[in-house]
């Protein structure tokens, strides 16, 4: 019942407050400082009694008696909570029963100034620029200041490192539905500050969801479809337990849940979601006039009875939820549910998935959906040149709409030396793309000073750019205090919560360079390098001895990048033998040591690598300049069955190449192993079978070898220009009768 008054009241009061209007600076003064308010004291160890005897005041109807034994409670919330529109609507009504005039001028005055100050520059319209609000009660007075009523509403946890955002379906006066957003991180990290963590995005996004798995543990069935939405592990939708968590929250009556249902039975297989409670959900969703129930219909039509957009009832379905949204929104809407990588295969009439979706675009595009425009834009080329006039005119269209990547994109083809490429970059950094500002964070120096370019990598940082956070860790690095090197910690730490793997490197990096900085644990920095090696593969695990080599200030002692590559030699890993031997042959960031390099190299064979010997061979060679060394271990690697170590030796023993002695017939006996343990020889193979044959003055059978492997290399190497000359060569002398001998400094082909 008190939810109703509260709706009358706010539609009144948004016909005083204009939310639209410019923000005089007496009503900006008066909602900043009530937002600035909001801090971690307004969070009592204990509740005050009289505002924990408010919960009667909500749940009876409101009346001059109820409202005087309430008043200190409601006031005292007030005041810790200043920004609390559902309870300045209560103070208000009360004010009114109680005809206590200062009261309701302090009270309109306060819902006023919060109102405009949360949709201020068109704030709540887009998901970029939400409404900031404590929480979603609040959604109600907003949406009713524009005018509109609130038909649905669901946590979106997956859109924004920036926000906790609400999306919000509600209807116009003339019937039209909208998509609103609101945020309610802003007012969490405003009441956490305290806790240094928020500084950092991962653990501030890590305290949006927090929030939500108690409020799902406290029993709401909103903020469990929120949390469940979400596997905290990896970042990412886990489908059956979002199912779960959408059905019991439907079965709640949240008619927004009820869309999501859908959207994850139609969009992810892995939801098994059940056809009867998809058929059974979409109807109540339409019979509740929701247009996505009908966009919907059509997605499910289109998935799973295979029909395509001639058909009748997909026609229809689309005509009715475009009917009841802006031109061209349900088209756009459908499409997106149309992502091929993620719908089952099967699809059997002559239009795939993605051309069903390029039509849908299209026919977005063509209504005036601006992101229709700029997911043509970013599609193929081909797709991209139909409709209105291109990429590059779609590209324009995005940038004009408001929509930052089209900004983005419009400013890189602008270029960043115009000052209309600056400025376009600016808006979109300024509506929060962390590309963009990450863009001009790399301008120091150049088009921006330092301090501007400085801020915008701190705001592409904190929007969960991982480059950027990168960047300001290994900046704090360098500075090489021990303050530096914890704040580097704790922005790599936030990238790894981010799910960046190359932060999760370099974090190891920091613990294994510094152990000081988990005295519990020294060995810290290992632990994490086997967690990426069995996550993520080699490659990230050997990341962070590249990282210690390489990158400053680590780099400055080798020690340590060569202590985690020991550390995997010894685990099994070939890869790091491999790149210790290669750092000690060529002297790279360790003392050139030949013994301790083929020791390595051999290491590395001796665990599977099969073509650790060859490339032994390869660094004698050409970085010591030990030939005789390096062909007796090419020798021994094609005796143990590298075929590449096989073929370039045989061609060296048959040429002369890099000043080799010949010896024809040993190199014929190699390259002939080669052949027996090969089903399918690589051209180059043939090329040197036909370089010994020709060595041997069997030119008739080079010339036959030698244009099969020319032939296949002009095929699939056309760009190979030096290659294929050198290949010519040899077949003009083949042609001529001669073979091809290497001049004293020839190297291989």
């Amino acid at each position: 019942m008190l939810i109703v008054v509260v709706l009358g009241g706010c539609v009144a009061g948004n016909q005083r407050s204009e939310p639209g209007a410019p923000l005089d600076r007496e009503t900006l003064r008066l909602a900043t400082t009530k937002w600035a308010q909001l801090s971690p004291a307004a969070i009592p160890r204990q509740l005050p009694r009289a505002e924990a005897q408010l919960r009667e005041l909500f749940e009876e109807p409101l009346t001059a008696a109820t409202c005087t034994r309430h008043r200190t409670g409601l006031q005292s919330a007030l005041t810790r909570l200043p920004v609390d529109l559902y309870k300045w609507y209560t103070a208000l009504d009360c004010a009114y029963l109680l005809d206590d005039q200062n009261w309701q001028v302090e009270s309109e005055e306060a819902i006023d100034a919060l109102i405009r100050f949360a949709l201020r520059d068109g704030r709540g319209r887009a998901p970029w620029q939400p409404a900031p609000i404590l929480h979603p009660m609040d959604i109600y007075p907003l949406v009713a200041a524009l005018d509109m009523e609130v038909l649905w509403k669901r946590y979106l946890t997956f859109d924004s490192v920036r926000y906790l955002l609400l999306e919000v379906s509600a209807m116009d006066d003339a019937g039209r539905q909208h998509r609103l957003y609101f945020d309610q991180l802003e007012a969490l990290a405003a009441l956490n500050s305290e806790d240094w963590l928020t500084d950092f995005p991962g653990p501030r996004r890590a305290l949006a969801l927090s929030v939500l798995e108690s409020e799902a543990l406290a029993g709401d069935p909103l903020a469990l479809a929120g949390f469940m939405n979400t596997d905290i592990q990896g970042w990412s939708l886990n489908a059956l337990a979002a199912r779960r968590a959408l059905e019991r929250a439907w079965q709640s009556g949240y008619p927004g849940t009820a869309v999501s249902l859908v959207e994850v039975c139609l969009s992810w297989p892995d939801a098994a979601c059940n056809p009867e409670l998809e058929t059974e959900t979409l109807a109540s969703v339409r019979s509740l006039g929701i247009a996505e129930g009908w966009a919907l219909e059509a997605g499910r039509l289109i998935i799973r009875e295979q029909r395509g957009l001639d058909d009748v009832a997909v026609r229809e379905a689309l005509e009715t939820a475009e009917s009841m949204t802006g031109p061209g929104f349900a088209l756009y809407y459908v499409a997106e549910l149309l992502r091929e990588d993620e719908l089952p295969d099967g699809r059997t009439d002559e239009a795939s998935y993605s051309e069903v979706r390029l039509a849908l675009l299209q026919a977005s595009a063509e209504r005036g959906e601006a992101r229709a425009h700029l997911l043509l834009a970013l599609s193929d080329a081909k797709q991209a040149t139909s409709g209105q006039g291109g990429s590059d005119a779609r590209i324009e269209l995005a940038a004009g709409a408001g929509l930052p990547m089209g900004l983005h994109m419009s400013a890189l083809q602008a270029g960043l030396a115009s000052e209309r490429g600056l400025a376009m970059m600016r808006r979109a950094a300024e509506l929060g793309l962390a590309e963009s500002q990450f863009m001009l964070g790399a301008l120091a120096g150049q088009r921006l000073d330092p301090d501007e370019s400085s801020q915008w990598l701190q705001a592409a940082a904190m929007g969960g750019h991982h480059a950027a956070i990168r960047i300001k860790a290994i900046r704090a690095l360098n500075e090489e205090t021990p303050a530096g090197q914890r704040l580097a910690m704790d922005w790599l730490s936030s990238g790894m919560m981010l799910g960046d793997v190359s932060a999760v490197a370099l974090l190891a990096a920091v613990y294994v360079a510094f152990p000081e900085l988990s005295p519990d644990n020294p060995g810290r920095g290992l632990a994490v390098t086997d967690a990426l090696l069995a996550d993520e593969g080699p490659g990230a695990a050997l990341l962070v001895a590249r990282n210690l080599f390489e990158v400053a200030p680590f780099s400055r002692d080798p020690r340590h990048g060569q202590a985690v590559l020991e550390y995997l030699a010894e685990t099994g890993l070939a890869e790091a033998s491999m790149q210790l031997g290669e750092r000690y042959l060529t002297g790279d960031a360790l003392a050139l040591d030949e013994a301790a390099g083929a020791y390595w190299f051999r290491r590395a064979h001796e665990q599977g690598n099969e073509d650790a010997l060859y490339e032994l061979g390869m660094a004698l060679i050409y970085d010591l300049e030990k030939l005789e060394s390096g062909l007796d271990v090419w020798e021994e690697a094609a005796r143990a069955g590298s075929d590449w170590a096989g073929n370039d030796l045989a061609f060296v023993l048959c040429t002369g190449e890099l000043g080799a002695s010949q010896d024809p017939g040993r190199g014929m006996a190699v390259i002939a192993r080669v052949f027996d343990r090969r089903d399918e020889p690589h051209h180059y193979m043939y090329s040197t079978l036909a370089a010994c044959q020709a060595a041997k003055g069997d030119f008739e059978k080079a010339r036959i070898n030698h244009a099969i492997a020319l032939a296949q290399t002009e095929r699939q190497e056309p760009n190979a220009e030096q290659t294929l000359a050198d290949m010519r060569h040899r077949m003009a002398l083949y042609e001529s009768d001669q073979p091809y001998i290497a001049s004293p400094a020839g190297d291989l082909p």
